[in-house]
């Protein structure tokens, strides 16, 4: 599986999104990452909070994937609830 970053922004909100990495709802106003990245051929879009996105790349899931909305705000977990080791 390959994953591949075509741009990332940090950015004010103007309506509510949801993130990606977490179940947690993006406020209007509040900060965020937008990217846009091309995941097993297909274009895709998204929005994280800016913690969740320091927690997806610290984590080998950009390029192992993820499921969507199921990791804690700010970490990453496996599927057993151990926190996943960061990549160096």
């Amino acid at each position: 599986m390959t994953s591949k970053e075509m741009l990332k922004a940090t950015l004010s909100t103007r309506k509510p999104h949801q993130c990606e990495w977490c179940p947690e709802p993006i406020k209007v106003g509040g900060p965020a990452m937008s990217r846009a990245y091309i995941w097993e051929g297909e274009f895709h879009h998204g929005y994280l909070h800016s913690e969740c996105w320091d927690a997806l790349r610290a984590s080998n899931a950009s390029e192992d994937g993820f499921a969507l909305q199921e990791q804690p705000r700010g970490t990453a977990m496996d599927g057993y609830g151990d926190p996943l080791p960061a990549h160096a």
